[in-house]
């Protein structure tokens, strides 16, 4: 499935999670790096690329009542045939949560 259609299926998830922005990019410049890089943190092949995704919440508050609607809305996804298996290997996914330092 070409990146932009994921992007757009994101987009319409988000919005009915209560998340009010996401993002996601495909790397295009992602060298190894000598002692640690992203795609040697995903383990990527040398046919793969890496693709990074960012979700802002609101607050800590709407995260927490909204984590619990992605997943619903997930297998309610799959479920229903509206959602598809990601076309990527969901076992070497880096995930995490960060405060912001500075927006500008």
């Amino acid at each position: 499935m070409p990146t932009s259609r994921i992007a757009r299926r994101g987009r319409r998830f988000s919005g009915r999670t209560g998340q009010p922005a996401s993002s996601k990019s495909r790397g295009t410049n992602v060298p190894p790096g000598k002692v640690t890089s992203f795609p040697q943190a995903v383990k990527s092949e040398p046919h793969e690329t890496v693709v990074t995704g960012i979700v802002e919440w609101p607050s800590k508050a709407v995260h927490d009542a909204g984590m619990p609607k992605v997943g619903e809305a997930m297998m309610a996804g799959f479920k229903d045939g509206t959602l598809r298996e990601p076309p990527f290997d969901g076992i070497r996914i880096v995930m995490g949560e960060f405060e912001v330092l500075l927006d500008a």
